[in-house]
């Protein structure tokens, strides 16, 4: 995990709008979020797995631990520490009643990083979010928790209610999405949010209470350093050779049934001999297990390129509606894919979870509507819409949905349902289930792998 590139852990859920006061010191302030962002450094710094595992435990909230298995997250945890090593807390940008936003330095990496802490609303206010972006300028970080005035709110909120009326996926949705936010900067819901940071996560908040879209985010604008790129969960990642891009685990199972576990759909033709790779390892096997349990989406190309191995001949994979653009488009599997094709008679499954979202989330969907895959898991994330990125001002970005993707068999998508699985087991349990079923299946074709 580089810090190179923003990673997002859990998307946000957007804060109740509490103007957090900007602090703008070192020192944690004796809050709830102060305390558990706290915990979190303090386990962090331990490098200890036992620390981190009972941070999730005493601290995660429920909605989280669904989501995530808690071996993963220690994981990640424990990944990150091996490449920051020790966290030393610079600044505390603003601190709300269910928020914290902290500038931290890792001792290894160049660069500070945000840590945004969202906590439940309700008691005994555990996390709900945890979000990572860096790595941040630190002679600009303090700067990007822009002090607003009326002009600037207003400024804002105008010109994202002119962004979504020209670009939102539904017309209809984006007058009444524009007709909300101006409506309540005009009778002054907005005056007493002081910070960019807080004002970001109350439009996001707003917005989302009409449209209901995963996919949509009102963003305060950080300074990053040139070597840095922010993402989120399901964006475009400039290409990642030093994540593998997203593949990492290929194996195979007894019995002959291959795994493929990539937490990324990596669309820049650098990712393609990786992927070839991987299918070529699992070219012989009997089964197919994809797992994208972890794996927040990415780009359409990777998966008309993994699709290509899974049909002997060219398949409509989807339809993309743009609105923005007035643009329709189809994708197809690829034809020409290097090496031995796996073929669309042996049994495939794809493991998913509710971490699982967009571009991970149309594999998923493809595959079980054209018939080719059993899905195994949990019911995904539900975002279903194509985003584009609009620079506001200096201070704040939109991510804006802009397309939907239109199913060629189903006349329609997953957004907002997610994909619900053939075979419903806890994420964390998916794997072995698909295993079990892969075996009996190849059992049942007469495989003499499926002894093995």
């Amino acid at each position: 995990m580089s810090l190179r590139t923003a990673i997002v852990c859990t998307l946000l859920a957007s804060s109740a709008g509490a103007s957090g006061a900007p602090v703008n010191k070192s020192t944690m302030p004796d809050t709830v979020a102060g305390k558990r962002a706290t915990a979190l450094i303090t386990a962090f710094n331990t490098g200890d797995e036992e620390a981190i595992r009972n941070f999730e435990i005493n601290h995660r909230a429920a909605s989280m631990s669904r989501r995530r298995p808690l071996d993963d997250r220690v994981a990640r945890w424990m990944n990150y520490h091996t490449e920051w090593g020790k966290l030393e807390v610079r600044n505390v940008l603003s601190s709300g009643e269910n928020d914290i936003l902290v500038v931290v330095e890792p001792k290894r990496a160049g660069g500070w990083v945000h840590l945004a802490f969202e906590l439940e609303a309700e008691p005994p206010h555990r996390l709900s979010g945890i979000r990572i972006e860096g790595p941040v300028d630190p002679k600009s970080s303090a700067a990007g928790n822009k002090r607003l005035d009326d002009d600037l709110r207003a400024r804002v909120v105008n010109r994202i209610a002119e962004e979504l009326i020209q670009g939102y996926v539904f017309e209809d949705v984006a007058l009444a999405m524009a007709e909300d936010i101006r409506n309540r900067l005009a009778t002054g819901e907005y005056d007493a949010i002081d910070y960019s940071y807080q004002f970001a996560q109350r439009l996001t908040k707003d917005l989302r209470a009409i449209c209901h879209d995963k996919h949509l985010r009102v963003d305060q604008r950080i300074p990053v350093t040139r070597r840095g790129e922010r993402a989120s969960r399901g964006s475009r990642l400039a290409p990642r050779p030093q994540n593998n891009y997203g593949f990492v685990k290929v194996e195979i199972l007894p019995g002959n049934v291959g795994y493929i576990k990539f937490n990324q759909f990596e669309g820049a033709s650098e990712a393609r001999p990786t992927a070839a790779a991987a299918m070529a390892f699992v070219a012989n096997t009997d089964a197919l297990i994809f797992d994208l349990t972890e794996n927040g989406g990415g780009s359409p190309n990777m998966i008309n390129f993994l699709c290509g191995y899974l049909f002997d001949e060219r398949v409509h994979i989807n339809t993309f509606q743009n609105r923005a653009f007035g643009i329709v488009s189809h994708t197809y599997s690829e034809e020409d894919v290097p090496g031995k094709h796996y073929g669309q008679d042996k049994p495939v499954y794809v493991l998913t979870s509710g971490y699982t979202f967009s571009g991970a989330e149309e594999f998923s969907y493809d595959l079980k509507h054209l018939g080719r895959a059993t899905i195994v898991g949990e019911t995904t994330g539900g975002g279903a819409h194509t985003v584009g990125f609009q620079t506001l001002n200096k201070y704040f970005t939109l991510k804006i949905p802009q397309g939907r993707a239109v199913n060629p068999i189903t006349k329609t998508n997953w957004e907002g349902v997610g994909v619900i699985p053939h075979v419903e087991v806890p994420s964390d349990q998916a794997k072995e289930k698909a295993h079990q079923l892969a075996i009996k299946a190849v059992k049942g074709a007469g495989k003499t792998g499926a002894g093995d």
